[in-house]
């Protein structure tokens, strides 16, 4: 019968042939940095195909895999407690921006990276992601696309999900997907869609194609106040019934 320790040496070399030794730790004092997730080992791909090696390592140790990037909003959802081990896979390593297409405004990027280093590279190139919450500018791209939080949309631009028009997927069967991007006119289903706002069940996103806008001439902001919220919700209905569309709209 193979004991505790045996299990975790064999899981360790196995990881550590994947993403080296230094991308690989048991150590508390590296699991305690992921709270509630608890996890038994750690690692840090640094690629795509890394993933989907370290995808395929958990299914041969039977361990659960978690995928985290900057632990802003997590949502760890793990089953009751059994034998097997837990591995927290971070993403913090996959965050190069791979290309940016300023005539078709796309831009490609591994999905480890938060979207704040995204913009300020967009920015210098007098593009933007949109309009941003402050309160997702530390969250990672996979993250925001993987688990949308409710304010990942925009009266402006729609749904931040939506600007994403083609990923790279580490499937959960093993291997590596990745979508086409089609002109609208294209016919068929759009297979990305299946991975956003899956929460990671259908596998890890590794990279992704976002549309992306030109920086706005002039931007103009206002804060007004109303006694009550009701008065305020009453108001901002209005303003989007007149057909007009701000950037962000917050009571």
């Amino acid at each position: 019968m193979v004991n505790v320790e045996q299990e975790d040496s064999r899981l360790e070399t196995l990881l550590t042939r994947v993403v080296g030794a230094v991308h690989t730790s048991f150590a508390d004092s590296d699991r305690d940095a992921y709270g509630d997730l608890a996890p038994d080992v750690v690692v840090w791909p640094g690629s795509s195909d890394e993933v989907v090696e370290v995808l395929a390592v958990a299914r041969q140790s039977e361990a659960r895999v978690a995928v985290t990037g900057a632990g802003t909003r997590t949502k760890h959802r793990w089953p009751r407690p059994d034998a097997r081990h837990r591995l927290a896979l971070d993403t913090q390593r996959l965050n190069n921006i791979l290309r940016v297409d300023e005539t078709s405004l796309l831009v490609q990027s591994q999905c480890g990276i938060q979207l704040r280093f995204l913009e300020e590279a967009l920015q210098r190139e007098g593009m933007t992601l949109g309009p941003l919450p402050a309160s997702m500018r530390t969250s990672t791209l996979g993250g925001v696309l993987a688990d949308p939080p409710p304010l990942a949309a925009s009266p402006l631009s729609g749904s931040f999900i939506d600007s994403c028009i083609g990923v790279t997927v580490a499937t959960a069967a093993g291997g590596l997907l990745e979508t086409r991007v089609s002109p609208r006119s294209a016919t068929g289903p759009d297979v990305a869609k299946l991975y956003l706002a899956s929460s990671g069940a259908l596998g890890v996103i590794t990279d992704a194609v976002l549309r992306v806008q030109r920086e706005p001439e002039a931007k103009l902001c206002r804060l007004i106040s109303f006694e009550g919220r009701d008065q305020a919700l009453q108001a901002a209905s209005a303003l989007l019934a007149a057909g007009l569309r701000p950037a962000r709209l917050t009571v």
